[in-house]
């Protein structure tokens, strides 16, 4: 066997095992975002509620067969449960703008702190790079800054779902289009059926 074909055979099995190596990593990484998902879903609550518990709450069935009535029952439902996330979306970037307030506030106050105790403890000395007293500041506001992300989720759910309610309003406004040119069809083919009757007469 020549050297070119074994180091061509050396390295097919090394780009075999390197993809081996990565498709495990990449399915490790689908467990646990799976695992997680789960998890998220059991446990992370959303302005008050589990995830699940407003899926629930925003489910809306559109039979495949409707009549105006339904349609119109269904474009009310929809209206209210728009005005409900609109109202807790609008709560929630409340929350948010009011936290990230907050953690301005502590953060300067943390980094105000962090100086007047450098000079403190070292009367005359060069303080730390502006980054090293940053991250010390981030450090002491940490729990305020979990908040922030934790607001900033809850908001993008609330969009995500104002979002899912106006694509079935947009199909239930299409279904009631659709149903009343249906309606005119059929009436119009009606009355030339009994204008053709009453010509024949």
């Amino acid at each position: 066997m020549s050297e070119e074909i074994k180091t061509e055979e050396n390295t097919q099995r090394e780009l075999g095992e390197k993809s081996d190596d990565i498709l495990n990593y990449l399915r490790k990484g689908k467990e646990a975002y799976t695992e997680f998902g789960k998890k998220f879903r059991e446990m992370y609550l959303i302005s008050g509620k589990l995830i699940g518990e407003w899926e629930e709450h925003f489910e809306i069935d559109i039979p495949a067969d409707t009549t105006p009535p339904i349609l119109w029952s269904l474009d009310r439902q929809i209206a209210k449960l728009h005005q409900e996330a609109s109202f807790l979306k609008a709560e929630s970037s409340c929350r948010l703008e009011y936290i990230k307030a907050v953690y301005n506030k502590r953060y300067r106050a943390a980094f105000n702190a962090i100086i007047a105790e450098y000079k403190t403890a070292h009367p005359g000395s060069k303080l730390p790079s502006k980054d090293t007293m940053a991250t010390q500041a981030e450090s002491r506001v940490g729990d305020i800054k979990d908040a922030i992300t934790h607001a900033e989720i809850e908001l993008s759910f609330w969009k995500e779902m104002l979002a899912d309610l106006a694509h079935k309003r947009r199909i239930v406004n299409d279904m009631t289009i659709n149903l009343g040119i249906e309606t005119k069809i059929l009436n119009g083919e009606k009355a030339f059926e009994h204008f053709g009757r009453n010509s024949d007469e």
